[in-house]
């Protein structure tokens, strides 16, 4: 679809950076979609009656994980990382229309 919009033809010497920066912001996008997903599952599963022994489980890991100096869920960038701003939003805003499905639904 970014590949037939106007802001593609209108970057004719710099599609591949456009291409590229879709293509962070859709990650970005989704990312976003599926940490908010995931931060109301978390929060139906405290308040669900039983499964408190969960969150706590949870930071009990992350602090071992702190004293062993491990980070598992962040990843640095690179810095200086060149994005044009408008096909990056435009994979923004794709990446948070991005439909979540879980599991298979029909047999093939």
């Amino acid at each position: 679809m970014f590949r037939r919009s106007d802001l593609y033809d209108e970057m004719k010497g710099d599609r591949r950076s456009a291409t590229n920066s879709f293509q962070i912001g859709l990650s970005r996008g989704i990312s976003a979609k599926l940490h908010s997903m995931r931060t109301a599952r978390d929060e139906t599963i405290r308040s669900a009656s039983g499964r408190g022994l969960v969150p706590v489980k949870s930071v009990m890991i992350e602090d071992e994980m702190t004293k062993l100096g491990l980070n598992l869920s962040r990843r640095s960038h690179a810095p200086g990382k060149r994005v044009i701003r408008d096909a990056y939003t435009a994979g923004q805003e794709a990446g948070e229309r991005f439909e979540f499905i879980p599991g298979i639904t029909a047999a093939a």
